[in-house]
């Protein structure tokens, strides 16, 4: 086996830790940087974070991060801005009947 003496980058990247061995503060999470080392940097909260519980009954799913749609519970339908419960009468269900 032999040795080499590491400088710049390199030897940060084999001195410093990775995303998993590296805590940061709360709000912040851990990515790579552009020279490849572990960097903190601030959540910028997206819809779902903003308004947890926005989608009342179902999963708020960001997209893009300020943009968002929910998975309804079954029963449910979104309606743009939350779930909204299925009126199943309004599917007519029943035929001629009543619902």
């Amino acid at each position: 086996m032999s040795c080499q003496k590491l400088t710049g980058d390199e030897y940060i990247k084999r001195a410093c830790p990775t995303c998993e061995e590296m805590r940061c503060d709360d709000h912040e999470e851990c990515t790579l940087g552009k020279n490849g080392l572990p960097q903190c940097n601030e959540v910028i909260p997206g819809a779902c974070e903003e308004q947890p519980l926005r989608c009342r009954k179902g999963e708020c799913v960001a997209i893009n991060g300020t943009d968002f749609k929910c998975v309804c519970n079954e029963g449910y339908h979104f309606n743009g801005e939350t779930c909204v419960d299925v009126n199943e009468c309004a599917e007519m269900p029943c035929g001629n009947g009543e619902c």
